[in-house]
């Protein structure tokens, strides 16, 4: 009996100009051959021997885009025939909480999901289970591409959706959208454990894990997660009754009568949440089909305790994934964290910097990894809000930076305002940045966001400028004579006033001054 993994459905993409991959499983040692076709005629094909386990992999020669084709796989005479199969532009969308939100709850989710107007969005959400077994196989069978319209939209994430609008205003193909997002999923979730451990941080993690879960039982995991089923089950029923009620009203509004959703899914040995947990039940379901690249939107879950260490352990998640994909190249577009602090560390004027530490982590990995880049969200986010409902800028901008980047679009502006070079000023600090912009500009908000110190490493608020070329801001602080250090956007949460022409926020940074304007 053929059966291929449950990423084969009807109505899916496949993507355009690299190796097409079928994979599945069947007899052991039996001939398993594919052909795509369009109508009578073979558009490309390829074959496979499965092997001792019955798995079977099947290469084919690149396709341009196209469709709708059928996707026929035989072995002997049996066969599994898919239909409207289309080849075009297929994006993984992975992360946690952020990227799993659905666009029904996000700012103005009516409205938004009317922008679908043609049958080119296609959506595939790979099912979550904690392990591999009969639970996990009857979700996957019971899986689906969708063909994303006004009506079926608002299930899907918000980000990929925002995203996918995006593109299609310059990509004339199919697009394909693979979420794979899990609640509370830490960076070490979504690789194996053995890439996890090559590191001394990954391993900080795995052994944190193991001392955290190791006096759970499994009957105590169990009872735990039971409750949080039911708690999340209570919530939705209430959530879809009021937002039944008030079909227009965005998440924010609603949640006010709802509640927000439960936060804390537990920890336990077999939870999804275990290093290489999320690896083995959903990526592995996936590879190794071909991407035009990754859209990720994780580090929440990972800021209080791994703010410092999260840098190598996304450079080796990128690295496994290249490697299993057999692409050196796979563009991975990261959204940087977006502002954020609760309540209580607000008004008790807490401030760790865990989450600035974090966004400058990720920022290091878009420096580091090749093909990586990083989506600024320095102007978004919301008090005591973990779960900001504006989608459509974290959406546009991850797909503003893949029209530039991984499409050619040169034209577009993607990246955003960082700095190059810094001068020390009498009391202050003159700046020099660069960016797709003309013209930089600060907004009257009570907090420049810039901050400058001296030897005594103590923060003052700054007034800042920006100079007549546009790309010059002078800060200036009355308290510092003789400045160390200047930082921008450099908190948890706070205002962050300095944009650029292009709508884009400026990258946060903080930078040691070590050299006079004189010696220009």
């Amino acid at each position: 009996m053929i059966e291929l993994f449950g990423i084969f459905k009807d109505n899916m993409v496949l993507q355009r100009d690299k190796e097409i991959r079928v994979f599945g499983c069947c007899e052991p040692g039996s001939n398993v051959s594919c052909g795509v076709m369009d109508g009578r005629r073979k558009k490309a094909s390829g074959s496979a021997v499965a092997e001792e386990d019955g798995l079977f992999l099947i290469r084919i020669d690149p396709l341009p885009a196209g469709g709708p084709y059928k996707l026929r796989v035989s072995c002997g005479k049996e066969k599994v025939v898919l239909s409207d199969v289309y080849i075009g532009d297929v994006w993984l969308a992975c992360g946690e909480d952020n990227m799993l939100m659905p666009l029904k709850m996000t700012e103005t989710p009516v409205n938004a999901s009317g922008a679908i107007k043609e049958d080119r969005l296609h959506f595939y959400k790979v099912p979550l289970a904690d392990e591999l077994d009969e639970e996990q196989a009857q979700a996957e069978a019971d899986s689906s591409w969708v063909t994303v319209d006004p009506q079926n939209a608002g299930e899907m994430s918000g980000v990929a959706y925002y995203f996918s609008l995006e593109l299609m205003k310059k990509v004339d193909c199919h697009i394909g959208i693979i979420g794979c997002y899990a609640l509370n999923s830490g960076v070490a979730s979504w690789q194996s454990r053995q890439a996890l451990e090559s590191t001394p941080e990954g391993r900080h993690m795995a052994s944190d894990w193991d001392k955290e879960v190791s006096h759970i039982t499994d009957a105590e995991y169990l009872r735990e997660k039971e409750d949080y089923l039911r708690q999340y089950a209570s919530w939705k029923k209430l959530y879809d009754r009021v937002a039944g009620r008030s079909p227009n009203e965005g998440y924010d509004m609603l949640r006010k009568s709802s509640g927000d959703w439960p936060r804390r899914y537990p920890n336990g040995s077999f939870s999804y949440k275990r290093p290489g947990g999320l690896f083995e039940v959903m990526i592995l379901r996936v590879f190794p089909v071909n991407l035009k690249g990754v859209i990720y939107y994780q580090g929440e879950t990972d800021a209080d305790d791994y703010s410092d260490d999260y840098a190598p352990v996304l450079g080796t998640l990128i690295n496994e994934w290249r490697t299993l994909l057999d692409d050196g190249n796979l563009p991975f577009i990261i959204c940087q964290l977006p502002m954020y602090v609760d309540r209580d560390r607000k008004f008790m004027g807490y401030e760790d910097y865990k989450w600035p530490h974090l966004r400058d982590e990720q920022y290091r990995v878009s420096k580091t990894q090749k093909d990586t880049y990083l989506a600024i969200l320095s102007d978004c986010g919301e008090f005591d809000n973990l779960h900001p409902i504006d989608k459509k800028t974290p959406g546009r901008r991850l797909a503003l930076l893949a029209l530039k980047e991984v499409y050619g679009y040169n034209d577009v502006c993607a990246t955003a305002p960082y700095i190059t070079d810094v001068r020390k000023t009498n009391g202050g600090a003159e700046m020099s940045f660069a960016g797709d912009f003309k013209m930089l500009m600060l907004k009257s908000t009570g907090n420049s966001g810039f901050e400058i110190s001296g030897m005594d490493g103590v923060f003052h608020p700054c007034r800042a400028a920006v100079d007549f070329d546009g790309r010059t801001v002078t800060a200036l602080s009355p308290e510092v004579m003789d400045p160390v250090t200047v930082r921008y956007a450099y908190f948890s949460f706070g205002d962050t006033s300095l944009s650029s022409d292009t709508g884009l926020a400026v990258l946060p940074f903080s930078k040691n001054i070590v050299r006079n304007l004189s010696e220009d």
